[in-house]
């Protein structure tokens, strides 16, 4: 009988462990899931503030390049203004200023040729560019590469 007694209590204490253990289970489960989510959230955070910070960066270098190249301009510094444009144009091919600026120094430069190039590529970079700012350069060039009107005397 008390064989009996100590088996029945062995049962009740391994039962009460076992539950204990998988109370510890559930809740190292539920500890882990949040720090998974705590972490990600971290992650998340930092990743969001390097794309912010990159997409400031790109933003004051694109404004310190406009800033340069007007001043280069501004000047009648074409040569440069060329050299800092087809720099800019290497690193970031897309750039629309980047693409006037080249257009802009070559027209200056009386290079026509390359010039009506440089004003078609913008053209087809963004269409609206050939209505609203291009057109009148590239009248101009045409009208430079076919020479003054003959008249009929």
């Amino acid at each position: 009988m008390i064989a009996g007694v100590a088996r029945q209590e062995n049962r009740i204490l391994e039962a009460e462990i076992l539950d204990r253990l998988a109370i510890i289970e559930n809740t190292l489960v539920a500890q882990t899931i949040l720090l998974v989510f705590v972490l990600t959230g971290l992650l998340m955070i930092v990743v969001f503030a390097w794309l912010a910070r990159r997409s400031q960066v790109a933003s004051n270098l694109k404004q310190a390049f406009f800033n340069h190249a007007q001043l280069l301009e501004d000047q009648g510094n074409y040569n440069d203004l060329l050299q800092l444009a087809r720099q800019r144009r290497k690193e970031y091919e897309s750039d629309i200023w980047a693409k006037w600026f080249c257009a802009m120094a070559l027209y200056k430069l009386k290079r026509d040729g390359e010039a009506l190039a440089a004003f078609a590529d913008i053209r087809n970079s963004d269409p609206a560019w050939q209505r609203d700012i291009i057109a009148e350069y590239i009248d101009s060039i045409r009208a430079r590469m076919n020479g003054p009107k003959k008249t009929d005397s």
